[in-house]
């Protein structure tokens, strides 16, 4: 089942999450989401996963989710760097 909740900060979503995906604009929204006190590296737990990706991809995205088992959606991907934020 799919629940959609409303937050009041991208730290507010991580805190309540295990994976957090964010479609940004550009670079300077991806650190301006990420970063700071209420930003959603602060909420990460041990473990969670954060993919902040471009615009670019939302429009993929939105034809994946308005399939019927997109509640279902996996990903597999292959990390090749990993940064620490």
């Amino acid at each position: 089942m799919c629940v959609a909740q409303l937050a009041s900060s991208p730290k507010e979503v991580t805190e309540a999450a295990d994976i957090t995906v964010a479609m940004l604009a550009d670079p300077a929204a991806a650190v301006a989401v990420a970063t700071g006190p209420n930003g959603a590296a602060a909420g990460l737990k041990e473990g969670a996963l954060l993919l902040l990706l471009p615009a670019e991809l939302s429009s993929m995205a939105l034809q994946v989710l308005r399939q019927p088992s997109a509640c279902t959606l996996s990903l597999t991907a292959e990390v090749t760097s990993l940064s620490a934020l």
